[in-house]
């Protein structure tokens, strides 16, 4: 598994046309340096800024997604995605942003157990975190 930086949406008939995907399609793949350049962010406010006034001026939905017009708002940011290209030649993607997420919340409960058991131990020896 290959995994890469890149801005991707819900797939949408009407913007992507095309055989219809229920997934996610890519807008733009970066590399490492690209990303450090903060070349994508201009990219995006510009694609971003074009797809609203496109949505506006079509009155376009979504056929699965009912709130696309605010969902949307949510990916203009990087994910972490593994790229497909299908028989098309469209780049398709698999977002793995939110494992990054899910690694977050278990370390900081394991962190969290584990300074409150270390606590513990120090209020059973009777010492204090003044005297350390």
């Amino acid at each position: 598994m290959v995994l890469a930086l890149a801005t991707c949406e819900p797939y949408n008939t009407f913007i992507h046309s095309g055989i219809n995907y229920d997934g996610y399609i890519v807008i733009y793949s970066y590399t490492v340096d690209e990303f450090y350049e903060d070349e994508w962010k201009e990219e995006i406010y510009v694609y971003m800024k074009h797809l609203f006034s496109c949505l506006r001026r079509n009155n376009i939905t979504h056929d699965t997604i009912k709130n696309y017009n605010i969902m949307i708002r949510t990916f203009n940011r990087m994910q972490l995605v593994e790229i497909f290209t299908d028989d098309t030649n469209r780049e398709i993607c698999i977002l793995h942003t939110y494992k990054i997420n899910i690694f977050k919340k278990i370390w900081k409960k394991y962190f969290y157990n584990k300074i409150k058991n270390s606590l513990k131990v120090l209020n059973n020896n009777n010492i204090s975190l003044s005297k350390l």
